[in-house]
């Protein structure tokens, strides 16, 4: 019985064999690329402007009311 399951382990060994070894070194090369990915993501996110709060803060004083004087003054500019 040891006989036969030596003889079957030699012929799987061909492909189980180069399998392992692809695998020990795949997954530790995507651990890595991982890795790097994720402190790139992190650089990338504290580079990023922080705008966004002071466009909408921006905005808001746009929408506000106006004064009449104003409204009055700004038209008196843009007609001749």
């Amino acid at each position: 019985m040891t006989y036969r399951l030596a003889l079957e382990w030699r012929r799987y060994s061909g492909v189980l064999i180069p399998l392992g070894v692809t695998i020990g070194l795949v997954i530790p090369v995507i651990a890595i690329w991982n890795r790097r990915l994720q402190a790139q993501i992190v650089q990338r996110e504290r580079r990023k402007p922080r705008w966004p709060p002071r466009k909408e803060t921006a905005d808001q004083a746009n929408r506000a009311p106006r004064a009449p004087s104003c409204a009055t003054m700004s038209h008196e500019i843009r007609t001749p």
